[in-house]
């Protein structure tokens, strides 16, 4: 994992793109990022287009546990990226390993309040 910094914030910004640049260890500028008016569907097919032709990966989504605030047990010993709610009610994703925040792309690092989701990388084999 190579950290990388987010380049726009707010409602345009592009920390989720900045997480995988960062576990990928590429540039920020090769990823997809989220547009404005585009919602999560449209960006997660462009993005899954993008890691399947250039890295043979696809992202795998589920919902954080709220319930027991427990992390699956098949998170462990890679990175993961984290997404939720911070102060303002703002969505902001941050890098992960084994339950613990290893990369936070804003440079302001706004703690994430509420955990929603966990995002995980899986290997296409063809």
């Amino acid at each position: 994992m190579k950290p990388v910094i987010q380049t726009r914030f707010d409602t345009e910004g592009n920390c989720f793109a900045a997480c995988v640049a960062s576990i990928l260890e590429v540039s920020i500028d090769e990823v997809p990022w989220l547009k404005e008016p585009e919602n999560w569907e449209d960006y997660s097919l462009r993005l899954n287009n993008y890691l399947k032709e250039k890295h043979n990966l696809k992202l795998f989504a589920f919902e954080y546990d709220l319930v027991t605030n427990h992390y699956p047990d098949i998170l462990t010993d890679g990175f993961y990226i984290v997404s939720g709610k911070i102060e303002g009610g703002l969505e902001h994703s941050v890098i992960y390993k084994n339950g613990e925040l290893v990369h936070d792309s804003n440079p302001k690092k706004n703690k994430i309040i509420k955990l929603e989701y966990i995002y995980l990388f899986i290997k296409i084999f063809k």
